[in-house]
């Protein structure tokens, strides 16, 4: 072979090499995107046919739908708690039915199939209606806590019988039969350190995190004893990234894993109640709120066990083990009399008198808390009402009156609509920013960004009371205790004004750990 044949091999050699390696690239990367495959981007919007998101606005919490479900046929039902409807949706994103869901009965919390042309809901203070071609077939009353609700969620057995689980005392209840299952889907959890142990009759699952166990469960168990297991690892550190899976089961021996998108980096509202769905059918879906659309994912499983936490991310985070189980101790003095301050909000006493404190219905400008909206007369209220821009505490506070001498001016109570993007001077009560600054005393009512420069940054596996959770230009809580399902933990009980739940109030509430992406541990 002359040297000018010697060369050109080389060269063709090399060459094909090259494109060998970019095929098998392009492929590795195809196989990752095929993971997770869009099936359809649903409208936002208010009225029928679309899913309503509160608005864009500096300090309000921005909320869109709280769970979806996907039907035997493939249609898509999504929980539109803003509007109080379920609205229905082909596999092409086409509006098909809505469902308006009992004025009197608002924010929904959780939705779950039932049948041909049926569903269930149920909202964060246990209300749960039957649905069945549009008419309410049952309704029934549970006894669930509202700062409960991060654990409560609706499940099916292999049966089709629709469950209520509460993952904090590991029970299942039987909708129809009214039976209580000590145990969630047949299994029961044992935590030791980094290994979750589920076992039921048939078998015994053995789950290994190398991180912080978070919430993990089982979703569902088919007719072959096939386990679909949620599960849930966090990294807490200079922020939260929770690592979301589904993972099938079979003899003890996992067979296969769906990999959630990443919460920190796909959403632009908050992460919904359920956000991760299993259908009967064997397939996982994810419902990811974006800006202007909610996209329906589909999630691939895989007999290879993927992951989005790399050596970038864990640098980020920088990670710590955090002892969950034990009494956490006061950072300092002052974080300790902020905490003691939100009680007297949270507890405050008062009488409601419908005639003259009621705030007026004006479009875009005023409106009255759902709680406070429906009353006639003279009532007994609990808690300080949610007030757009407002800072009237139980005591004076940041120059503000307190809230019962604002009423005592003619004020009114609470104010929900922030179209204005300012306060309503003829009303009163505290908004999320407003509750923290009356409760350091700060002289000033800050808005979640003056916070966030107002306080230093902490770490997540640093908490303490008066600790406090701050999204800028969002949303602002303060941190109580941490919440757990069985022996992991899913999240944090918190105090905080919001609009969020049952009343829109000054009150404990509870927050998951992916809803919390995105927000900052801050403390004097």
């Amino acid at each position: 072979m002359s040297k000018r044949q010697l060369k050109r091999f080389w060269v063709l050699l090399v060459t094909l090499i090259m494109i060998f390696c970019s095929v098998r690239i392009f492929a590795a990367s195809d196989v990752m995107a095929n993971d997770y495959q869009k099936i359809v981007s649903l409208p936002i919007g208010i009225g029928d046919g679309k899913i309503a998101y509160t608005p864009n606005i500096e300090d309000i919490e921005k909320r869109g739908p709280e769970s979806f479900a996907v039907e035997a046929n493939g249609n898509i039902l999504i929980l539109d708690t803003i509007d109080n409807q379920v609205e229905e949706f082909n596999k092409a994103g086409e509006p098909i039915k809505t469902y308006q869901l009992p004025d009197e009965l608002k924010e929904f919390l959780d939705i779950e199939t039932s049948g041909p042309d049926s569903f269930i809901v149920i909202n964060y203070v246990g209300d749960v209606l039957e649905y069945k071609n549009g008419v309410i077939l049952n309704k029934q009353k549970m006894d669930v806590k509202e700062e409960d609700h991060i654990a409560i969620g609706l499940f099916k057995d292999n049966d089709d019988n629709v469950l209520i689980r509460s993952r904090k005392s590991g029970f299942d209840f039987d909708i129809r039969t009214g039976k209580m299952k000590e145990n969630m889907d047949g299994f029961k959890e044992n935590l030791n350190g980094k290994n979750l142990e589920l076992y039921s009759d048939l078998q015994k699952i053995n789950i290994k995190y190398t991180y912080t166990p978070a919430d993990t469960y089982p979703v569902f168990t088919t007719k072959q004893n096939e386990a679909i297991i949620l599960k849930s690892e966090a990294l807490l550190g200079n922020s939260v990234y929770v690592e979301t899976k589904l993972e099938k089961y079979y003899n003890s021996i996992k067979m296969a894993t769906a990999l959630a998108l990443p919460v920190n980096s796909n959403y632009d509202y908050k992460v919904p109640h359920k956000f991760v769905y299993y259908s009967k059918a064997g397939d996982a879906y994810q419902l990811v709120l974006k800006k202007d659309t909610a996209d329906i994912y589909k999630l691939a499983f895989s007999t290879k066990d993927r992951t989005n936490i790399d050596v970038k991310l864990i640098s980020e985070i920088n990670p710590k083990d955090i002892s969950t189980n034990e009494e956490v101790s006061i950072a300092d003095v002052d974080g300790y009399t902020a905490y003691a301050n939100t009680s007297p909000m949270i507890n405050y006493s008062w009488t409601f008198n419908a005639s003259t404190m009621k705030t007026p219905y004006i479009p875009n400008y005023t409106q009255s808390p759902d709680h406070l909206e429906n009353l006639s007369g003279t009532s007994s209220q609990t808690g300080i009402p949610y007030c757009w821009g407002g800072a009237h505490g139980d005591v004076s506070a940041c120059g503000w009156d307190s809230y019962s001498t604002a009423l005592s001016k003619g004020k009114t109570a609470g104010n929900i609509r922030y179209e204005n993007e300012e306060w309503v001077n003829s009303t009163a009560g505290v908004d999320c920013s407003g509750f923290i600054s009356v409760a350091y005393r700060l002289g000033y009512k800050y808005n979640t960004t003056g916070l966030y420069y107002y306080f230093t940054v902490g770490t997540w596996n640093n908490l303490s009371s008066g600790c406090i959770f701050d999204k800028p230009g969002d949303h602002v809580v303060m941190y109580d205790y941490p919440y757990f399902s069985g022996s992991t933990i899913i999240g944090y009980y918190t105090r905080e004004s919001t609009t969020s739940g049952s009343q829109d109030k000054a009150k404990l509430y509870s927050r998951s750990l992916s809803e919390l992406s995105g927000y900052y541990v801050l403390h004097k």
